[in-house]
């Protein structure tokens, strides 16, 4: 189970999310990054990713930052970011071999 909790008020923001990874009540990572900061022109956005974290050669890590950097342009704005980038994923977790072969 990941927790995520984000605070903030006008001065400012705190993000805190554990780093542990597990799967089948094994530990498999216990230092793994599951939250970052996306800044654009209009806004600045705290995010976290819950679910999964690995499949044998996908990170979501991994992806999740190229995906978000792959999207940026032409529009640098954080709500045409997150347009391209729902469509990215949704077209990634439905073609990605890897992903097409998880249980």
């Amino acid at each position: 189970m990941t927790l995520i909790l984000t605070l903030g008020n006008s001065d400012q923001v705190i993000q805190v999310s554990d780093r542990r990874l597990s799967w089948d009540g094994k530990l498999i990572d216990d230092d793994s990054s599951k939250a970052g900061l996306l800044t654009c022109p209009n806004a600045r956005l705290a995010f976290g990713f819950t679910g999964l974290a690995r499949w044998r050669s996908f990170r979501t890590r991994d992806w999740l930052l190229d995906a978000l950097f792959e999207c940026g342009p032409p529009d640098y704005g954080a709500g045409e970011i997150l347009g391209r980038l729902r469509t990215l994923a949704s077209n990634t977790f439905m073609q990605h071999a890897v992903l097409r072969a998880a249980p």
